[in-house]
This record gives structure tokens, C-alpha cells and sequence, in this order.
């Protein structure tokens, strides 16, 4: 049986490319065939922590976290990173585990993986996900422009910028502010990774997700994903939408209200 401490095998794979990739992965207790897991992305600064609360609520699913290239436990390598090839990375994650398809669910920068996974492989996604996307177009200048903020700025100065993503009942909540503080300071010798990681990013070009089905998820206090942003994806998608009472930080700002959405997407 999996927890949320003990995954089912050892987190650190290596990928085809030769990536050493941190993911754990939680075998449901419950449910039926078929066996479609639930893969998650987290996005800026952030790590698995970001999905680990949604856990004990789908254990009808295969759940498969996984640290992106430049952060937490997953290192940058020497090859460039695009949207592409951590689309690539996720693909092979699958593989890797001997999942030919998988809901995909994103958080903020990673809703872009996201998309362009189902752009690549859309035989393989079953269903998007999109919670706190990032409006599009993308603001290509200001995203490589806050890049370097991120490889010079002093760690106080990032911790205060990123507390800004929280909502009125984040910023009360001394937990929440200091999980959001830890998983900034973490990154703070992955820099470079991360710095890189947001260029990628900007240079994001949406190219479609196919007829896969797909929902965007948004916060009303969401500084990030506000209304605009949001509903721009949307559009591109094609998707339906739900509003949460929550800032960028779902998961842990307002957890009942996250799993809520999580499970309407998955048709509970």
C-alpha cells in the first residue's frame, strides 16, 4: 500500500536522455481496470509538495509526482531545456512506469507542459487539467527579464515577491506562508535551473491540445491566473472553467476546494 511518505519505488529514474529524474509514484488502493493514472506538475519554485495534500483523496488512481528539471530533487542538465523536451521528460516518466496514457493535471508554469504534452502525445492524454494557468500569450520580455531577478535577487527579496502569489487567506495563515517560504529557500542553489526552467517558458508558443478534454482551473484571489489570464486559455482550449475561493497556491490555500474541482474535472 502507498502513503504519503512511502511511495511504491525508489523516486530518482533515469530517462532515456539520460536525465536523472525525481517521481514517486502511489499505486491506487481502490477502483477498477482501466489503470489511468494521475500525473502532476508543479510549477515555479515549487516541488511534489505542491500535490502531496491530493493524495489520500484519489486512491482510486495511480498518482505520479514528479520534481521538473531545475527544481527540488530533479538537477538541470547540460542540454537546453525547452517546453518540448520536459514534455519529452513526462512522456518517458510514463514509459518508464508502463502507462501508455495518463490524466495530466498542471499548476501555473507547469500548465504549459502540460498543453504541449497534449500537443505531442495526444493518444496519451486522457484529460487536462489547467489549475492557475498563465494567461496567453505569454509576456516573452518580462518572463526572461524576471529570469535574471531570479539568478541575482537576494533569497528575502524572492520569498517577498512569491508570498505576493498568495490570497487574502494564505497571507493570515502563518503555515501556509512558511511552506510557501520553504519551498522557495530551497531552490535557492538551483537558481540557474530555475532561471533557465522560465525561460523556456517564455518562449512557449501554444500550438493546441487536439480534441482532448480539458478544464482550467482558477482562483478569485489568484494575482497570477486572474480572470483575464485564465479565460485566455480557455479559449485556446476550448475548455470549461471553474472558479475556486483561493490565491495561485490551490492546494494548500484552500485544499477542499482544489480536491473539489479536481474530482468535478474527473467526472466524480
Amino acid at each position: 500500500m502507498s502513503s504519503l511518505l512511502s511511495p511504491d519505488m525508489p523516486p530518482l529514474i533515469v530517462l532515456p536522455s539520460g536525465k536523472s529524474v525525481y517521481a514517486e509514484i502511489h499505486s491506487r488502493t481502490s477502483g477498477g481496470s482501466p489503470d489511468i493514472p494521475i500525473i502532476f506538475i508543479h510549477g515555479f519554485l515549487n516541488t511534489t509538495l505542491t500535490w502531496v495534500p491530493v493524495l489520500p483523496y484519489f486512491t482510486g488512481y495511480t498518482r505520479i509526482l514528479y520534481d521538473m528539471e531545475g527544481h527540488g530533487n530533479t538537477p538541470a542538465g547540460d542540454a537546453p531545456i525547452t517546453i518540448s523536451s520536459l514534455a519529452q521528460d513526462l512522456n518517458d516518466i510514463l514509459d518508464y512506469h508502463g502507462y501508455d496514457e495518463a490524466i495530466v493535471v498542471g499548476h501555473s508554469a507547469g500548465t504549459t507542459v502540460a498543453m504541449q504534452f497534449a500537443h505531442q502525445f495526444p493518444r496519451k492524454t486522457e484529460l487536462l487539467v489547467l489549475m492557475g494557468p498563465l494567461g496567453l500569450p505569454l509576456p516573452r520580455d518580462e518572463m526572461m527579464a524576471n529570469a535574471d531577478l531570479i539568478r541575482n535577487m537576494s533569497m528575502e527579496d524572492m520569498v517577498a515577491h512569491v508570498m505576493q502569489w498568495l490570497g487574502r487567506r494564505g497571507k493570515k495563515d502563518p503555515k501556509i506562508r512558511a511552506l510557501v517560504r520553504s519551498e522557495t529557500e530551497r531552490h535557492d542553489k538551483l537558481r540557474e535551473g530555475v532561471a533557465r526552467h522560465m525561460e523556456a517558458v517564455a518562449q512557449y508558443i501554444f500550438a493546441g491540445v487536439g480534441d482532448v478534454e480539458t478544464w482550467v482551473v482558477r482562483g478569485m484571489d489568484d494575482r497570477i491566473s486572474h480572470e483575464k489570464a485564465a479565460e485566455s486559455v480557455r479559449k485556446l482550449v476550448h475548455g470549461r472553467m471553474i472558479v475556486l475561493e483561493t490565491g495561485h497556491y490551490f492546494t494548500w490555500e484552500n485544499l477542499d476546494a482544489a480536491v473539489d474541482a479536481l474530482d468535478r474535472a474527473l467526472g466524480g
